[in-house]
């Protein structure tokens, strides 16, 4: 393999090790990315279920002092009235822990892809290296071979004909 050849693989090669580094690297960014997001979608759900429970125990708590004060006794009506905002703030609560598990198991899957693909672009990255290297030593193997064979024979061919060239694949 000439010089020029060995430069061109070793282009090639470098050329593939920088497109790996460059694809691993925004894996990784992106996973990091994504795991901070899940983490603070997880604090935030748990401030926000904290939040709707809070207010729905002041709410509560308005009805009561508002059914007091206006002389009603709490039960019946006034009562119905306080199970159902005690069950309105539970409720709250619980859609704001449903949606941000929804955002953060979303967050925990686009990590798990970025890993995939950190995984991918190095294994990918090592099959392009291969391939080349192999494909390089192969194509200077049948070069190298038939430059040796025929300047062994340089000499003879001015000897022989057409035919006899043909037969011996020169």
């Amino acid at each position: 393999m000439s010089g020029v050849e060995l430069l061109l693989v070793g282009t090639a090669v470098a050329g593939t090790l920088m497109e790996t580094a460059g694809a691993v690297t925004k894996a990784e960014t992106e996973s990091k990315i994504a795991r901070e997001n899940a983490k603070l979608v997880q604090n935030q759900t748990s401030e926000e279920a904290r939040l709707a429970s809070a207010e729905g125990r002041r709410l509560v708590s308005k009805a009561r002092v508002r059914a007091g004060a206006s002389g009603l006794s709490v039960d019946g009506s006034a009562l119905d009235v306080i199970g159902e905002l005690q069950a309105e703030g539970e409720l709250k609560a619980r859609q704001a822990v449903h949606a941000g598990r929804i955002e953060y198991d979303n967050f925990r899957a686009e990590q798990k892809a970025a890993k995939k693909a950190k995984t991918l672009a190095v294994v990918s990255g090592a099959a392009k290296i291969g391939s080349t290297v192999l494909t390089a030593g192969m194509s200077g193997a049948f070069s190298g071979a038939k430059s040796t064979y025929a300047a062994s024979e340089v000499g003879k061919l001015r000897d022989v004909g057409k035919f006899e060239q043909m037969r011996r694949g020169l």
